[in-house]
C-alpha cells in the first residue's frame, strides 16, 4: 500500500526505513543571516580601505584591499608582511588565497 503511494521506495529494508523518516522529518528552521551581515558583502563594503589578514600559519598581511571574490581570494595592494607583530617583507601587489586565510580584521589601522 505504501508503495502504491510512493512509487520511489529504495528496494533494501534500511533504505526504506531512512526514507520514509526522511519524508516524516519536518523542514529545520534556517536562521538567515540579513544581507548586510554575510562575509563576503561585508568584504566587499570595504573594498580600496586598509584591512589586516591574518594566514593560518601565523603570518599577518595589511594593506589596501583592491579585489576580493566568492573563495575569498584577496588582493591587497601596498602590502606590509608582519610577523609577530614586527613588519619583516613590503610587497606592491600581494594575492591571498581564501583557504589560508584565518581572519580578516577589516577596521585595522595602517601602521
Amino acid at each position: 500500500m505504501y508503495r502504491d503511494a510512493c512509487p520511489i521506495v529504495p528496494e533494501n529494508a534500511f533504505s526504506q526505513v531512512f526514507y520514509r523518516i526522511r519524508r516524516c522529518l519536518k523542514p529545520i528552521c534556517v536562521v538567515s543571516m540579513e544581507p548586510s551581515r554575510k562575509p563576503l558583502n561585508l568584504l566587499v563594503k570595504k573594498l580600496n580601505s586598509d584591512i589586516s589578514i591574518r594566514l593560518k600559519n601565523d603570518i599577518e598581511y595589511r594593506g589596501k584591499m583592491i579585489d576580493c571574490d566568492s573563495h575569498m581570494n584577496i588582493i591587497l595592494d601596498g602590502a606590509t608582511e608582519y610577523r609577530s607583530n614586527s613588519p619583516t617583507a613590503n610587497f606592491g601587489n600581494l594575492i591571498l588565497r581564501g583557504s589560508n586565510i584565518l581572519y580578516v580584521c577589516v577596521d585595522q589601522a595602517r601602521q
